[in-house]
């Protein structure tokens, strides 16, 4: 299906759209000859564009331009529903730039826009739904103008570089989950996120100004308080639970981070 308008015959080709609730871990690489746009509805996953790797859930969106090698992938435990729609034509990077999204960056996001999201699963089903050409356009340009609004509201999120809020989402879940393991450090914090090493650590510290270990050593001293001001478990039980195995360098820590030991904490007025 596709669609023409403008001052010629291919200013603006509507080439297809649809809708899909994602298996986990649902992935596509490659490379389109059109622009691709898709919105998450619900769910998270993993895109990999020029502008680096991004964690994208409910709201976010990402645009896959010509020739530009895309990949994305569905989360394991939460996997992406998203829809789709793809045009082409002499006028189609003009219009992408009017809409709001540079030519530097290929994530935008929409916020919690309800309102967008519920007219813009209506208009793209419409546009997969229909053959005639006219109303392919009008139901394309409809969208245009209603992602172009909703990207107005939030142009921070078009800066590229600056969608780093659900890696750290990732990381606070990451540590939330494992801190009373041993082996919860940045190399399996990295590895379940999908990011390397290097690259995790320098978002981190941009936009929190930590370390991810001082993050975990931090998350990790908080619940070790907690647990000596609220039990009466040992020492060597309230470090083992927070994943030290050597008590030694858990009250080394404790007392870096508190001024005072963990018996003196614990026995404090």
């Amino acid at each position: 299906m596709y669609g023409t308008t403008g001052n010629g015959p291919e200013d603006l080709v509507f080439y297809y759209a649809g809708q899909e609730d994602c298996r986990p871990g649902h992935s596509w690489n490659g490379v389109r000859d059109h622009f691709l746009v898709h919105y998450i509805l619900k769910g998270r996953g993993r895109v990999f564009l020029k502008g680096g790797e991004r964690i994208l859930g409910q709201g976010d969106g990402f645009l896959v331009r010509p020739g530009e090698l895309a990949r994305y992938r569905a989360d394991e435990a939460d996997p992406w529903s998203y829809a789709w729609f793809a045009y082409s034509g002499k006028k189609a990077a003009e219009v992408t730039r009017g809409i709001g999204v540079p030519e530097d960056g290929s994530v935008f996001t929409c916020g919690e826009d309800s309102a967008f999201a519920k007219t813009y699963r209506r208009n793209v089903a419409a546009l997969s739904a229909t053959s005639e050409a006219l109303g392919q356009l009008a139901l394309l340009y409809r969208i245009l103008a209603d992602m172009k609004s909703a990207l107005a509201r939030e142009p921070a999120s078009f800066i590229p570089g600056t969608r780093t809020d659900a890696y750290i989402e990732g990381v606070n879940e990451f540590i939330g989950k494992n801190y009373s393991r041993h082996g919860a450090g940045i190399e399996a914090m990295a590895t379940r996120i999908g990011l390397s090493r290097k690259y995790l650590s320098k978002i981190v510290r941009e936009r929190t100004g930590k370390t991810p270990k001082e993050l975990i050593v931090e998350y990790r001293m908080r619940k070790a308080s907690e647990l000596l001001a609220d039990t009466n478990l040992s020492v060597a039980s309230v470090a083992y639970s927070v994943g030290y195995e050597d008590q030694l360098a858990f009250s080394k820590g404790f007392r870096k981070r508190f001024g005072i030991s963990p018996r003196a904490f614990r026995n404090r007025d």
